[in-house]
């Protein structure tokens, strides 16, 4: 994957991966770090991931946070020392369960935990729709729960965030390439 540093630090997805595998978490990867799985080229600074929304979940969660190192809430105007002394009461299943996304800085890079993604419509989609529709990638001896083309593509245009404009020609490229709509194969 691309894995540019800047704001967010370094990224090392294959850690963050490992510390969710090890504690279990159910998940379904999103956003930049899954439309690269899929075969975008687009460059990402973190991993998105949709949780299932349970209180043990969530408690493995927190567990998964802290292998990473050095969890602590991204939060805008404050610096990470005071981030990191916030994060500490708020690194609780309690905090997932009130919020609908967050962005983690830890040692292996950012992570954005959401409780949903926008779907057609701006409809919201949660993880259990994702993961019925999820595909397994294989990053070394893991199989990523990666959401489904079509789900990226939809939560891109329905947040119509610039970078996400940005990112829809290659994505609509890519499904028409699986699709075998552009003779490219």
């Amino acid at each position: 994957m691309n894995n540019p540093a800047g704001d967010y630090g370094d990224l090392d997805e294959t850690r963050i991966f490992l510390a969710l595998e090890d504690h279990q978490v159910e998940y379904v990867l999103v956003g930049g770090s899954a439309a690269i799985l899929w075969g975008a080229e687009r460059a990402t600074r973190d991993v998105d991931c949709v949780a299932r929304q349970t209180t043990e979940n969530y408690r493995r969660l927190c567990g998964a946070l802290k292998q990473m190192g050095n969890p602590r809430l991204r939060i805008q105007g404050v610096d990470d020392e005071l981030a990191a002394e916030l994060s500490s009461e708020l690194l609780h299943e309690d905090f997932f369960a009130r919020t609908e996304a967050s962005t983690w800085r830890t040692d292996s890079g950012s992570i954005d935990v959401l409780s949903e993604i926008p779907g057609v419509d701006g409809r919201p989609v949660h993880y259990q729709d994702l993961r019925v529709r999820a595909t397994l990638a294989p990053i070394t001896e893991l199989r990523i729960p990666v959401a489904s083309l079509d789900d990226i593509i939809a939560s891109k245009k329905s947040s119509n965030r610039p970078k996400d404009r940005e990112a829809l020609p290659e994505l609509d490229q890519l499904r028409q390439r699986l699709q075998g709509g552009d003779g490219d194969r």
